[in-house]
């Protein structure tokens, strides 16, 4: 058995290691190497370890707004908040609500009163979701499709570009001048839609060549042109009066779809269990309620929805106003119920298996015992004051945008056991979970 020194560091090393470290010959080497190399993978990830220079793996304070600063306009801030980040004012509001809903609810479960919602020992029971649409919309969706005119997808390109002028947001990477030959952008813009490539598309139009097609995307096509030119047709799209007959605009959705892909790239290309052994790469959709896709982005195929929901609706460069946002259970966390709500955003996931979660709340009382059984436990409102200012802190950071939702998000999931402003926003988002689910039931 191979040993490492006997004063090497093993302040890292969890109870459960403990045993095969340190053993009565001393440190064992091997079981040592295998300890050390996951807690130095949470660390990177929470950024408890960090690497000078690097953009991702940064210390977690320099992700945030400087103390400094932060000291000198905390007060503007705090004032100019909306929703209010008062610490007082925010547990007296949500400790007088939740114990208004959790009664109202209670009540309502002892005299059988909740519709499709009943307990059954210790287990809430909720009826399946029926379908709310008639049978004949189909059919009727079938005769509408049938009067849409066949044409060309590179005429609807064209058409749609002479609604929005959605060309002029590819701009030259250095002049900043939009492209002159739209068809010619318009062409490679299709070979990225159609994942065809620039040369099977050179083939079929006859009219560019790869090469050309090849130094219009070097130059022209990137991730923020694309956003723009999106933003320029959702613009238009929201001002057409039967969209406003689909929804308000305010509301939106979020979901992950999975594409196969048949090479293997490190970047992109990652196997999730939950797909088989094929790698597949994800692309995260945002979709308002009138059905315009205003936030899209390729994301990694092991990582939670969850991680990127803020993304979407902090960094549409759109003019929509988004007030709530709905998800599937990958989409949901505690914490993400926590930093929507202070970011002025009402969180409705859809969450599989709800009766399997808890509810909290903030005191023990005699009024609840129509849900004694479903109360998992009290909210520790100290927790939340010791650190409602780094709560803070953090929700001026992701409002002003110095740095990305989903890197701030993935750092505070890195290791929760040791980060008290994740502990503190788990916290918020028990409370703002009850909430919503005692309003859903």
């Amino acid at each position: 058995m191979d040993r490492s020194p006997t004063d090497a560091p093993r302040s890292f090393v969890p109870s459960k290691w403990a045993p095969f470290v340190s053993t009565d010959k001393g440190i064992d080497r091997c079981y040592y190497e295998l300890c050390a190399l996951p807690q130095l993978s949470l660390g990177l990830k929470s950024g408890d370890i960090w690497v000078p220079g690097s953009g991702r793996y940064r210390k977690f304070e320099s992700y945030l707004i400087e103390p400094t600063i932060w000291e000198k306009h905390k007060g503007r801030f705090l004032e100019e908040a909306e929703p209010s980040l008062s610490c007082e004012s925010y547990l007296t509001e949500r400790k007088e609500l939740l114990d208004q809903e959790t009664k109202k609810v209670a009540e309502k479960v002892r005299k059988h009163r909740l519709p499709e919602v009943r307990l059954e020992g210790n287990r809430l029971v909720i009826s399946p979701l029926t379908r709310s649409g008639p049978d004949q919309t189909e059919k009727w969706a079938e005769k509408v499709y049938a009067l849409l005119p066949g044409i060309h997808l590179t005429e609807l390109l064209e058409e749609v570009d002479g609604w929005t002028q959605f060309t002029k947001a590819f701009t030259h990477l250095y002049t900043g001048q939009p492209i002159a030959d739209r068809a010619a952008l318009l062409t490679a813009v299709l070979a990225d839609a159609t994942n065809l490539g620039k040369s099977r598309m050179a083939e079929a139009t006859e009219t560019y060549t790869a090469d050309r097609l090849a130094w219009i995307e070097d130059w022209y096509i990137r991730e923020a042109t694309y956003a723009r030119a999106l933003a320029s047709v959702i613009r238009r799209q929201g001002e057409i009066p039967l969209a406003a007959r689909w929804g308000s605009g305010r509301t939106s959705s979020s979901d992950g779809q999975v594409f196969p892909v048949a090479f293997r790239k490190p970047v992109i290309a990652q196997v999730n269990a939950k797909y088989g052994r094929d790698p597949v790469t994800t692309f995260y959709t945002h979709v308002s309620d009138r059905y315009a896709p205003f936030h899209v982005r390729a994301i990694s195929s092991t990582v939670r929805d969850a991680t990127h929901v803020l993304d979407g609706l902090l960094d549409h460069q759109t003019d929509l106003q988004i007030e709530e946002h709905y998800t599937d259970t990958s989409g949901y966390t505690d914490h993400l119920f926590a930093l929507c709500h202070l970011l002025g955003f009402r969180f409705a996931p859809r969450i599989r298996d709800l009766s399997d979660h808890r509810l909290f709340c903030f005191q023990k009382s005699a009024d609840y015992d129509g849900l004694k059984p479903l109360i998992g436990g009290r909210i520790h409102v100290q927790t939340i004051r010791e650190n409602w200012d780094e709560v803070a802190r953090l929700i001026a950071s992701l409002r002003q945008g110095t740095v990305s939702s989903s890197l701030l998000v993935s750092k505070l999931a890195g290791h929760p056991r040791q980060n008290h402003l994740f502990v503190a926003l788990r916290e918020i988002g028990r409370i703002e979970r009850s909430l919503f689910t005692l309003s859903w039931l």
